[in-house]
């Protein structure tokens, strides 16, 4: 009588060990980009508030909901590609403080891509009490009575409190007209300049 072989099951391969994810591939929200270390890497994504050139071409801001921050462009790199407010952006960069201001330090912009367009950015309304250091990096826009103007800064209160409001010459505005007690109303990005808020 015919017997039958017996067979021995087919041996599955040994799975092969995931691959350990890196910084590289994981992006961080910019909050936490904000409170990491100074020299810290990472790969951070959010939409442009103020392109580059408006303040200046080695800078611009980004949000991306959690909160804003400055990027630079190190030494080594000649400019940005052309970049318009409300590109969205993904990048790998490093974190250092510069006067006290984090930013994200861009050193390669083959790891610099723009995503798509997410639309224009409204500056966020808030009041002069509410300027603080959880808010650097973010487009804010508030009014209030003049203190006092002395050269390019003004002090502003709506009667939550002071804040500081540095003038940078690339805007175009001059505060030689203005004077203390008027009113006004004003939008810009929370920053530091000689190292304090404003």
């Amino acid at each position: 009588p015919a017997t039958a072989t017996p067979v021995a099951p087919p041996v599955a391969p040994p799975a092969s060990a995931p691959e350990k994810e890196t910084w590289r591939d994981r992006v961080v929200a910019i909050a936490a980009a904000r409170t990491a270390r100074s020299q810290t890497n990472v790969r951070v994504e959010g939409c442009i508030t103020v392109p580059p050139a408006v303040l200046s071409d080695r800078y611009m801001y980004i949000h991306d909901g959690s909160g804003g921050i400055r990027l630079a462009l190190s030494a080594r790199r000649s400019s940005f590609p052309p970049l318009r407010q409300g590109d969205c952006i993904s990048l790998l960069g490093r974190v250092r403080v510069v006067f006290g201001e984090r930013e994200i330090e861009v050193a390669d912009l083959m790891n610099f891509f723009v995503r798509g367009k997410g639309g224009d950015y409204a500056p966020r309304r808030t009041t002069t009490g509410a300027i603080n250091p959880s808010v650097e990096g973010d487009l804010v826009e508030v009014s209030g009575r003049v203190v006092s103007v002395q050269g390019n800064e003004m002090i502003l209160n709506d009667g939550s409190g002071n804040v500081r409001i540095s003038i940078d010459a690339t805007t175009g505005i001059r505060l030689s007209t203005v004077r203390a007690g008027s009113t006004i109303q004003i939008s810009g990005v929370v920053g530091r300049a000689s190292g304090r808020i404003a």
